[in-house]
């Protein structure tokens, strides 16, 4: 993504909130593998860092709390979860599964 668009797009993603916006340039989610999958990218270099265990349900949207550690994953049957990243991260970790 060009700079010019990053920018926008992070702007546009962070409603002005700093904390947001930090937490948005060190990782940008994404909903893939038929919709079911969240990965996290480290948006600098566009590395995968992790995915999210697979939904059972298709993903319609993700959104990131204003303290940017936790992300909403919502899914076409109106459920959601709510995902606390550094307990996610911890546990990967735990587990020996870092990148």
């Amino acid at each position: 993504m060009p700079a010019a668009e990053r920018a926008a797009f992070l702007d546009g993603a962070c409603h002005g909130n700093p904390a947001r916006r930090a937490r948005l340039e060190a990782l940008l989610a994404a909903a893939n593998h038929e919709g079911r999958r969240v990965n996290l990218y480290d948006v600098a270099s566009g590395r995968r860092l992790y995915s999210l265990p697979d939904e059972p349900i298709v993903i319609w949207w993700l959104a990131w709390h204003p303290d940017g550690r936790r992300l909403a994953v919502g899914r076409e049957n109106g459920d959601i979860s709510i995902w606390n990243l550094p307990e996610v991260e911890a546990a990967i970790a735990r587990a020996g599964l870092a990148p």
